[in-house]
């Protein structure tokens, strides 16, 4: 069982969260079959309805949007097959580890525990709360990327972890960890630490993450349209967590996280056909991606380049900064990791085209 009162700060926990006027709708307004209904508790405009009616669709623009709309965490709660009240729908990722750090992590007392090199985000969330952050660093063997359990266990003994980071597939390294490693972190932890797993990119390991098959109290899952999905631009993911987690984070997160636009686009492109479509450009990526992988290693700049199980490929290269200039001098546009990792590159794997040109540009060196 969970228990909050260790995990959360108290100062959380006694905060009574903003009751927005469309949070209370639900409870107020009695269920009709009616499609009309007179909403006059907000301070709305309705004589400017949606931009007056110019965008595409019958717009309700004037109005505030639900909290968790429902027909999304629906949709949300299908794709990732977890109920509908295990979910917080948050603008990406990064709003999901901004309120998880401030709802958790008390100011110069509480830490955080990451596993570099890995997504910067859970760092710089941390400093801004003026949280601690400790790091054990992932392990290369000479063949792939390894947990270091034997100091993470230490780590969680002697500091007061709070959270617990594991990006899975790793950002920037590509690596893909099991359930069985991720269940042997969660048996290490003591009941005030949570464990957030960040699956961002998670379409693209071979064989797929089902949220339903780790069934932990203390475990949050992190997930986004950003990637397989192919849209970044709409900011949308979700929080999967123990229901009771999910409470309290309401009361954190802002009043209306998700327009009203987002959520129409949303449940537009998050269609049973589209999600066939999305698991089709799935393969054609990683197809693409070992193709690039094998055209890379036969380069003379390329030392290394490092199993991948997401949409990109990290590159060891024999001078990098030799290879980012020859990139941005042909507008080709890649990241340099080399400040985390020595002489390595993250390559996206991009269209036919696109990695062509870059293949191209490096042949040159």
């Amino acid at each position: 069982m969970l228990d909050l009162n260790q995990i959360i700060r108290p100062s959380i926990l006694k905060l009574k969260a903003y009751s927005s006027a469309r949070s209370l709708t639900k409870n107020l307004i009695k269920e009709t079959t009616e499609t009309h209904k007179i909403y006059l508790d907000a301070n709305e405009n309705f004589r400017a309805p949606g931009l007056f009616n110019l965008l595409p669709w019958e717009s309700d623009l004037n109005r505030y949007p639900s909290p968790q709309p429902e027909t999304l965490l629906k949709r949300f709660s299908e794709i990732y097959n977890i109920d509908p009240k295990n979910i917080l729908i948050t603008r990406g990722s990064d709003e999901a580890i901004d309120i998880l750090t401030r709802s958790v992590i008390e100011p110069n007392q509480d830490s955080i525990l990451i596993q570099s090199p890995t997504y910067g985000m859970y760092k710089v969330s941390n400093d801004i709360q003026n949280g601690v952050t400790l790091d054990v660093p992932l392990i290369f063997d000479g063949h792939q990327w390894k947990m270091d359990y034997q100091k993470i266990l230490q780590t969680l003994k002697d500091k007061k972890v709070k959270i617990f980071y594991i990006c899975n597939p790793n950002n920037p390294t590509g690596t893909l960890f099991t359930n069985e490693e991720i269940l042997k972190c969660l048996e290490l932890l003591p009941a005030y630490t949570l464990l957030v797993l960040d699956q961002a990119y998670i379409e693209f390991a071979n064989e797929l993450s089902n949220t339903s098959q780790i069934n932990h109290p203390q475990l949050v899952i992190l997930r986004t349209l950003s990637k397989s999905w192919g849209l970044a631009g709409l900011r949308l993911g979700c929080l999967i967590a123990d229901p009771n987690l999910i409470d309290v984070l309401k009361k954190v997160i802002a009043p209306y996280p998700i327009p009203t636009a987002v959520t129409k686009f949303a449940l537009e492109a998050l269609s049973e056909n589209n999600f066939n479509l999305m698991k089709a450009k799935v393969q054609e990526i990683n197809i693409s991606r070992e193709n690039l992988k094998n055209e890379l290693l036969s380069l003379n700049c390329v030392k290394t380049v490092f199993k991948s199980s997401t949409n990109f490929l990290l590159v060891e290269f024999n001078d990098t900064q030799k290879v980012m200039n020859k990139t941005l001098s042909q507008n080709i546009v890649i990241r340099d990791r080399s400040q985390e990792i020595s002489n390595c590159i993250r390559i996206t794997v991009g269209s036919e085209n696109e990695n062509k040109q870059l293949l191209q540009c490096l042949v040159e060196l």
